[in-house]
């Protein structure tokens, strides 16, 4: 099998066009399709049914520029920034096969083969998609998304943390998160602190790396008719107010480093928060 590979500096809203755009292609039988992307502005993403007043400060957010997005697939919000590398993998269902556990252990599964490889640190999949150290800490999570035909399961790996600047963006349940910044410091990394890897030769070594695992790969880039179509679909939904802001009745669901798990196996990470918050 072939896989395209499209590179992608976007900012967050373009990229989630992207990877639906492939998504409806790919289930229509086009090439399976992975993106490897990275932002050209700090953003927040959450998840398709989160609140967005209850678990992002807006007026923060503008005020150090930073694009909030909602997104197709589900989970918690998300900061992303430069120091992210963004891997979105889509392909057609196998026969018989949507098993969400299962797309998540083999798509999530062949990034952390390549990380450990790459790097000789073991890193594992824990609580169906964080991606973490043999010690537990977080560099990385996913989320997915299925058709009838296809899914799309996105990664982001953290080569630096940037607490400061994400603990004044984010919130859950309304209530901030800047006081716990060492609490944070204590279950979620970054790729530069627990290896030996730099952001400056990350990027290209994972890449190449990881192409490699892919077996044939087709390196293009997008054509001026796929980027009107995800231009278009920026306009229509992406940067559509009425879908950022939501219905406002969404339930809170936190932040992905805060939160493991989901549903009444979820996991608050943090204990003083446990009976100031509900969330979902």
């Amino acid at each position: 099998m072939v896989w395209r590979v499209v590179d992608l500096e976007a900012d967050i809203y373009t990229m989630h066009a992207a990877e639906d755009y492939f998504l409806e292609r790919v289930g229509k039988g086009y090439t399976p399709t992975v993106i490897l992307s990275r932002l050209i502005r700090p953003a927040v993403s959450i998840g398709k049914g989160q609140n967005l007043r209850k678990d992002v400060n807006l007026e923060e957010a503008a005020r150090l520029r930073v694009d909030v997005a909602r997104r197709e697939t589900g989970g918690r919000s998300v900061y992303l920034d430069r120091h992210h590398y963004l891997v979105s993998i889509i392909d057609r269902h196998a026969t018989g096969s949507r098993d969400p556990g299962k797309t998540y252990a083999d798509q999530c599964g062949q990034v952390l083969r390549v990380l450990s490889e790459l790097t000789g640190v073991r890193f594992e999949l824990r609580y169906v998609n964080d991606l973490v150290t043999s010690q537990g800490k977080k560099v990385g999570g996913a989320a997915q998304k299925n058709t009838a035909s296809a899914s799309l399961v996105h990664c982001y790996l953290r080569l630096a943390t940037d607490f400061d600047t994400m603990l004044r963006l984010i919130k859950i349940d309304d209530v901030p998160l800047v006081e716990y910044q060492s609490e944070f410091e204590a279950f979620a990394s970054s790729l530069e602190d627990e290896t030996r890897m730099t952001i400056e030769t990350f990027f290209p070594q994972f890449r190449a790396a990881f192409l490699s695992s892919l077996g044939e790969v087709a390196p293009t880039s997008l054509t001026q008719s796929e980027r009107r179509s995800i231009d278009e679909i920026v306009r229509r939904q992406y940067k559509s107010s009425e879908y950022i802001l939501g219905t406002g009745k969404e339930p809170s669901r936190g932040n992905c480093d805060l939160i493991a798990g989901t549903g009444d196996s979820a996991i608050l990470k943090i204990p003083a928060l446990v009976e100031r918050v509900t969330f979902k």
